[in-house]
């Protein structure tokens, strides 16, 4: 309960302060907000893309050591057939 008596006190105040400021102040306000909404947005998406870029290098790194084995154990092979 105290925490929505002071949500609604801190928007009565918003309000007020915002409705009492020029129309100069409150460009300079939006503008502010709007680089804080940017910010919190270009996070995520770093941070989308860098879990993203560790998923496929993991990946890729497990497929690449699929191939390796693959290849030693053809060569493993071929070998011993040839000195057999």
């Amino acid at each position: 309960m105290k925490l929505l008596i002071g949500i609604v006190i801190g928007a009565a105040a918003g309000g007020y302060i915002v409705n009492n400021m020029s129309a100069d102040q409150r460009r300079k306000l939006e503008s502010q907000i709007d680089r804080m909404g940017d910010k919190v947005s270009n996070a995520k998406v770093t941070e989308a893309v860098k879990d993203n870029v560790q998923k496929v290098a993991s990946d890729v790194a497990d497929v690449a050591a699929s191939k390796i084995d693959e290849v030693g154990d053809k060569a493993s092979e071929a070998v011993g057939t040839t000195t057999a």
